[in-house]
């Protein structure tokens, strides 16, 4: 099954670039000229390019019939220093019957799942991608597979999510902007105020914050030159709006942190939310203060595991989707995935790709 599987070569993101437009046709990233030259950064010009983990294509009579991107991360388990191997864009070329071979796909993940990295994951996983990882050994990490939604403005929001770029909302925008001006301002789509000072910050002083973080099992394991390469290729999808770095702080003392496209007119991603001790709550507020005040729809992000409650208070709804697997042969690292010990945000994934926008 995996004979014709190989390591990705540069020479190969030609053709992947054209099987990703084939692929994700209605992607923002597919349209764009640069697609070639970002997955070449995304999957070999990453500060944690290794043997250990690298992206793969299956091959047939000289030409790539299927990829499967791979990126691999260091992360800190109970304080020792591990390599996580993160799988994306499962793709499989179609046949002249509009069919992909569902063989390539299972053997390109098989050969993933089976190399020298400490943890296996991926994070945007479909239902096709979940049954064959489980069934290929992986896990389900279900603390991690949900997402939220706030409407900041609703019916800005609802044409967003329904009716996509399309001219029918461009048509419906100034009514709908009109609508909102108003409902915005009343509870309970009105953010609530709260008495703290949002203050944006650098990305060394991102990765301070993020190296507080000590209550977990499983902890990122990022140095100032990989964060700043995350935070650069996340800032590419400049489509979505600035991303917003902002430390909450209230009489001189550190609530937490949030990352977040400020994407006016349209649902903003939330790629980090944190909150030091008992301060979720102040800091979720602050965030939905901060994206009201620039013209954001919505935000939408992944649940973390335990604040439930708080994001419902908030009029957060939820989803269940996409798929977080992991796969590992250390039983006590897939236990502090399933049971919620893990600091894990959108830069620990793919939520940080332009083309997971």
């Amino acid at each position: 099954m995996t004979d014709g599987i190989r390591v990705c070569q540069r020479s190969d993101f030609e053709q992947i670039a054209d099987l990703y437009r084939s692929t994700f046709a209605d992607s923002t990233a597919s349209r764009s000229s640069t697609l070639q030259k970002y997955l070449e950064q995304v999957y070999l010009g990453n500060p944690w390019a290794t043997e250990i983990a690298s992206p793969l294509v299956s091959e047939k009579s000289g030409r790539i019939d299927g990829f499967l991107g791979v990126i691999p991360q260091k992360l800190q388990f109970r304080g020792e220093q591990i390599t996580m191997a993160v799988s994306s864009a499962l793709m499989v070329v179609q046949d002249e019957s509009g069919n992909r071979n569902p063989i390539t796909g299972v053997g390109l993940l098989r050969k993933f799942l089976a190399g020298k990295q400490d943890l296996s994951l991926t994070d945007t996983a479909n239902d096709v991608t979940c049954r064959i990882w489980t069934a290929s050994g992986g896990s389900i990490a279900h603390p991690y597979c949900y997402t939220w939604l706030r409407p900041l403005k609703p019916l800005t929001t609802c044409a967003d999510v329904l009716l996509g770029s399309g001219r029918l909302q461009f048509l419906l925008n100034p009514l709908l902007s009109l609508c909102d001006t108003v409902l915005k301002r009343m509870p309970p789509i009105k953010p609530r105020p709260v008495d703290c000072e949002v203050v944006e910050i650098s990305t060394a002083e991102l990765l301070t914050l993020q190296q507080r973080v000590k209550n977990r099992a499983v902890l990122p394991c990022h140095d100032l030159s990989s964060m700043e390469w995350l935070v650069e290729m996340a800032e590419q999808s400049e489509e979505e709006g600035p991303l917003a770095k902002c430390v909450v702080r209230s009489k001189g003392v550190d609530l937490g942190w949030f990352v977040y496209y400020r994407s006016r007119n349209a649902v903003g991603r939330v790629l980090q939310l944190v909150g030091f001790g008992n301060s979720y709550e102040n800091v979720l507020d602050c965030l939905l203060q901060d994206a009201s005040q620039h013209g954001v729809a919505a935000l939408w992000g992944r649940t973390e595991p335990g604040k439930n409650t708080t994001l419902t208070k908030r009029r957060c709804v939820f989803k269940g989707a996409p798929w977080v697997l992991v796969h590992s042969k250390n039983r006590e690292l897939i236990d502090a995935f399933q049971q919620a010990d893990a600091l894990f945000t959108g830069f620990e994934g793919e939520h940080w790709m332009k083309t997971n926008a």
